[in-house]
C-alpha cells in the first residue's frame, strides 16, 4: 500500500521521479529472498521511465516545465481542497491558453495599429 501512496507523491512531485517508487518495492522483494525477482523489478519500472519521458517530453512544445504543474497541483489542493488537484492545472492551462493568444494576436498586429492601441490605452 504505501507504494502507491509514494508512486501517486512522486509522481506529483517533479522533482523525483515516480520510479524511486520502485526502490522500497525491490527492497522489500529482496528481503524475501527473492533478489532476481527484485533486480528485475527495479529494472522494469526505471527503463521504460529513463526512455520514454525524453521521447514524450521532446514532442511537447511550450507545454511549460513540470514543476509549474507540480506547483499547480499544490496550489489547487492548498486552495480548493482534493479537487484542486485537478482545477489547479485547469486554471494554469487556461492562463496558458490566454498568454499564447495575447502574445500571438500581438505578434501579428502590424506596429502602426499596436501604437494607435498603445496611444488609446494611455
Amino acid at each position: 500500500m504505501t507504494e502507491y501512496i509514494l508512486a501517486a507523491v512522486l509522481g506529483a512531485a517533479p522533482f523525483l521521479g515516480p520510479y524511486l517508487a520502485g526502490l522500497p518495492a525491490g527492497v522489500d522483494v529482496w528481503l524475501q529472498g527473492r533478489p532476481v525477482a527484485a533486480l528485475l523489478l527495479v529494472i522494469s519500472q526505471a527503463a521504460p521511465i529513463a526512455f520514454l519521458d525524453a521521447a514524450v517530453y521532446k514532442e511537447i512544445k511550450d507545454g511549460g516545465h513540470p514543476y509549474v504543474t507540480g506547483l499547480a497541483i499544490a496550489g489547487g489542493i492548498f486552495y480548493l481542497g482534493p479537487e484542486g488537484a485537478i482545477l489547479g492545472p485547469l486554471l494554469l492551462c487556461c492562463l496558458m491558453v490566454v498568454l499564447n493568444l495575447s502574445s500571438a494576436f500581438l505578434r501579428d498586429t502590424p506596429s502602426e495599429e499596436r501604437a494607435a492601441l498603445h496611444s488609446r490605452v494611455r
